[in-house]
Order: structure tokens, then C-alpha cells, then sequence
């Protein structure tokens, strides 16, 4: 109590008064008045002010050890414990429960496991928010899972959740999932297998990330810490925590790794050195506005590891009441944006190359068009339009179209087109077209079947043929001249043979 060795023992009324918290003082009180039986002791927890001005926290345990002839008590004799640095600890421990959970809250990762003998899981909450349901107690079974999966993807997961179980590492794939209201959301999955001594499996475990809200789960209190550390190794995922009013900084080992550095190495740098020169700025102005407005924050930036090497991370996090903390998390992205990269790489070739090809259809008069089956639009390009000779505009009507068609060709045109529509022929022929000027040209056209992600269309292009017919129709007006020419002279000929030979005798 703060006293000296020396001091006269205090009574218990100024034991009470004077030391004991106003908040404990009647449960002290009531404690001297409830006298365990004999036999028994009791125990009771209270507060103090010591004579210093230091509080503390103290146990009590008492027992009755004498009695009167009547059996009233007369004597309690009794031990009091200092505990305060254990009920400090336990409040530090409640602390870091909080910010661990804080942290998964803001790392929007959901949490599982599952029994590998029995079939019996657990989801935490985020994991069942993750996929559109409702919180239980219990989590679905293996099969019931694999249902929400979309039917493309099912031989994924099944094949990596087999390798998972025969490899003695941690496994990560992507799939897609059909929420109950229809929503299809991107998952990326990473988990690993608990074994016994002989290394037969147990349990699996880990954690589900969407691509855009990553989301730690909530845990069970008395196994929070072990299973956000073993998620934080088992998905590569760094954890941080930074303190704006002291600069005190806190990471996992994982954020050390990330960045390509110990402990040691960086004790005298901060997380800003190892951010690519290009984008510092712009992480430092992310950063300090998170320390003022505590809002959350979302980047990807660069790092130069200690080894030279150059990659991507990205980095989400936020801060608590008062911005007092500000946490997050951090990981690597390098191999997605390279992917990133790379696509966009592919996008500029293919779009160069359709300019190419568009403009060798608009130099060779080809006009490209497309017809969905399903809804029966059409599509024209604007040489189409031209050799319509209609003015560009909105993508006209099938009827439109088929009326253009020369009256004499429309039964062959449609015959075709149906044949290619119905039983995936190729639909090729040449047709006359009246223009929109009141001219008429012939049309070649050749198109073909496709089966596209949004129903069945049919790909073709059309070309002026007209003066190739004009050619043929006067090639063959000429060899019709030419051959009624001859059999004419050839007439002639045999007539004045059989003329000439009665003649002949009559003369």
C-alpha cells in the first residue's frame, strides 16, 4: 500500500477509506461481512491508491481461523497480491486483439478452414459476406462450396484444392464466384494443409482476397494472433503500423521481406528510402494525407529491394480514432502488372493492326459488316454505306438491307443466308443492289458463322463486282455474235454446195 515498514497498520475502516477506490470500496466492504465458512476461504479482486499516489491492482484471499463458543467468527487472517502488471498485460493483449482485428477489417481477407477427416469448417463472418450469405455458425460443406463456384471454373479449384493437399506448400489460384443475387465476383484463393507427425493431412486453412476489397477475416479471440500470422506467411501479405505522433513504425517479418531487407539493415532507413524514385512523391502525398484525414488509402508504387532488383507493391490502409495509429497492409503485385503490361502491349498491336486492315479494306473497296442472330442487328462499316451509296450513319435495319437487294436475287440472297444461319454453311454469292442514288451494281459477298461470348453472329464482307459483269456480259454478247457469225458462213456454205451440184447437171 505505499507505506513504510515502520508505519502502524491502518484500521480497516481508513484501509477502506483511504486507500481503496471509491468504485471497490462496498464490494471490500461486504467481503468482511460474508465470512467464509470453516473449511473455505474466498477471494476478491479490488483497486487502490497507494500512499505514493501509485495505482494499483491487488487480490485478497481470507479464511476465518477462529471462532467463539457460539460459532461467530472472531479472527480472519488473510494474503493480498500486488497483480497490477498482470492486469496490464492483459489489457496490452486486448489492445493488440484490437488492432489485429482492425487490421483484418481493413485487409478484407476472408478466413477458413476445414477438418480433412470429419468435413466440418468454419467460416469467419467476411469469408460468408465475401460470398453473399448470411453468417452461421457452421460453414458449408466441401460440395455445397465447390456449387458457388461458376461452372467454367469448378476443374480449377477442385485440381488446385487436391494439389494443396498432396504438396507440402501453400497454394494460391483464382476463380470466379456466382453469388445468390447474381453478381459474379473474382476470387483469389491461398491455403495450406495441417499435418500430424507422419505427415498425414489434418486441416486446411486459409484465407479468400477479392481483387477489389482485400479483407482480413475476424477471428476466434483465443486463436487470433496464431491464425493472422499464419494467413500474413501463407499469402505473402505485409502488416504495418505507424504511430504519427511518435514515428514509431511496427512491421511483420513479411513487410521486411517485401522491401528485401532485415531487421538490421533497416534500422536506419525508412520505408520511403526503398520507394523507386519516380514514385516517392506521390507515395509520401498518400501517406500524409492518411495521417491527417484518416481516410483510407489505396497505392502502387514501386520498391528498389537492398539486392537491386525493381518490383511492384501495393499498399492499403487507413487510420483509427483521432489518427493516432494508422495500419495497413502491403503486398506483392509485380507479376499482375506485368501481366497488365503486357496485355496493354497486345491492345496496341491488335489496334494497329485493325487500322492496318482497315485501311486495305477502305483502299480495296471491301465493306465489313456483321449480323447477330439474336437480335438481328446489323452492323456496317462505312465502305458499306458507300457501296449502298447511302450516307453513313446508324446501323441500319435488317429490311433495310434485304429490300436493297435486287427483287430478282432477293429468293437467292435469303435462301443462302438461311442455309448459313441455320446449318452453319459458309454464305457466299454475288447479287445486284439498288443503290440509294437509283444505280444499280452487283455485290459479291462472302460471311461466315461465328459463335461469340455474346451469342451467335455472322462475320462477312461485300465488294462491287460490277464491271467484272459488265466484262463477262459483253465477253459473252461477243462470243454469241462470233458463233451465230459462224454457223451463218457455215449455212451458206453447205447451201451453195447443195445448190450447185443439181445445177451442175441441169447446165
Amino acid at each position: 500500500f505505499g507505506l513504510p515498514a515502520d508505519a502502524p497498520t491502518p484500521a480497516f475502516d481508513e484501509l477502506v477509506e483511504r486507500y481503496i477506490v471509491p468504485e471497490d470500496r462496498a464490494l471490500v466492504r461486504r467481503s468482511a461481512r460474508d465470512v467464509p465458512p470453516l473449511g473455505a476461504h474466498a477471494e476478491i479482486e479490488y483497486r487502490v491508491r497507494r500512499a505514493d499516489g501509485q495505482p494499483a491492482t491487488m487480490v485478497s484471499r481470507y479464511a476465518c481461523v477462529d471462532y467463539d463458543d457460539d460459532g461467530e467468527p472472531r479472527r480472519m487472517l488473510g494474503a493480498v497480491l500486488d497483480v497490477t502488471e498482470t492486469r496490464a498485460t492483459t489489457l496490452r493483449l486486448r489492445d493488440a486483439l484490437r488492432r489485429l482485428r482492425l487490421e483484418a477489417e481493413a485487409s478484407r481477407i476472408g478466413a477458413w478452414e476445414r477438418d480433412l477427416v470429419t468435413d466440418e469448417g468454419q467460416w469467419d463472418p467476411t469469408m460468408f459476406t465475401l460470398l453473399g450469405h448470411r453468417p452461421a455458425e457452421r460453414a458449408p460443406s466441401r460440395a455445397d462450396t465447390l456449387a458457388m463456384v461458376h461452372p467454367d471454373d469448378r476443374a480449377t479449384v477442385a485440381a488446385a484444392w487436391q494439389r494443396m493437399v498432396d504438396e507440402q506448400r501453400p497454394v494460391e489460384y483464382e476463380y470466379r464466384v456466382v453469388r445468390p443475387d447474381g453478381e459474379v465476383v473474382h476470387i483469389i484463393t491461398r491455403g495450406l494443409v495441417e499435418r500430424d507427425a507422419q505427415g498425414q493431412p489434418l486441416r486446411a486453412l486459409g484465407t479468400v482476397i477479392d481483387v477489389t476489397a482485400l479483407r482480413r477475416a475476424e477471428r476466434d479471440r483465443d486463436d487470433l494472433t496464431r491464425r493472422i500470422e499464419l494467413v500474413a506467411e501463407a499469402i505473402g501479405l505485409g502488416l504495418w503500423e505507424y504511430e504519427p505522433a511518435t514515428g514509431r513504425s511496427r512491421w511483420n517479418d513479411m513487410m521486411y521481406a517485401l522491401y528485401g531487407h532485415s531487421r538490421d539493415s533497416m534500422r536506419d532507413q525508412l520505408w520511403l528510402d526503398c520507394v523507386h524514385p519516380d514514385d516517392v512523391e506521390r507515395a509520401r502525398a498518400a501517406f500524409e494525407q492518411t495521417q491527417r484525414s484518416a481516410a483510407p488509402f489505396e497505392l502502387e508504387f514501386r520498391v528498389l529491394r537492398s539486392d537491386g532488383e525493381v518490383r511492384w507493391r501495393a499498399s492499403r490502409g487507413r487510420g483509427d480514432g483521432g489518427v493516432r495509429r494508422v495500419m495497413g497492409v502491403n503486398w506483392d503485385i509485380t507479376d499482375r502488372v506485368r501481366m497488365e503490361q503486357a496485355a496493354l502491349a497486345a491492345e496496341r498491336t491488335a489496334r494497329d493492326l485493325l487500322e492496318r486492315m482497315l485501311l486495305a479494306t477502305s483502299a480495296t473497296g471491301l465493306g465489313v459488316w456483321e449480323l447477330d442472330v439474336g437480335t438481328g442487328e446489323l452492323r456496317w462499316d462505312d465502305q458499306m454505306y458507300a457501296l449502298f451509296g447511302c450516307e453513313p450513319g446508324r446501323n441500319p435495319p435488317v429490311r433495310m438491307w434485304a429490300e436493297a437487294v435486287h427483287e430478282e436475287d432477293q429468293t437467292q440472297v435469303s435462301r443462302l443466308l438461311r442455309a448459313a444461319i441455320d446449318g452453319g454453311e459458309r454464305f457466299e454469292t454475288e447479287f445486284r443492289v439498288n443503290r440509294c442514288d437509283g444505280t444499280v451494281v452487283w455485290l459479291a459477298a462472302r460471311a461466315m458463322m461465328r459463335d461469340g461470348p455474346a451469342g451467335r453472329v455472322i462475320l462477312g464482307v461485300n465488294w462491287d463486282v460490277t464491271e467484272r459483269r459488265l466484262a463477262e456480259t459483253a465477253l459473252r454478247a461477243k462470243q454469241t455474235a462470233e458463233r451465230a457469225s459462224a454457223a451463218k458462213s457455215e449455212f451458206l456454205s453447205r447451201m451453195s454446195h447443195e445448190l450447185r451440184t443439181p445445177l451442175n447437171a441441169i447446165l
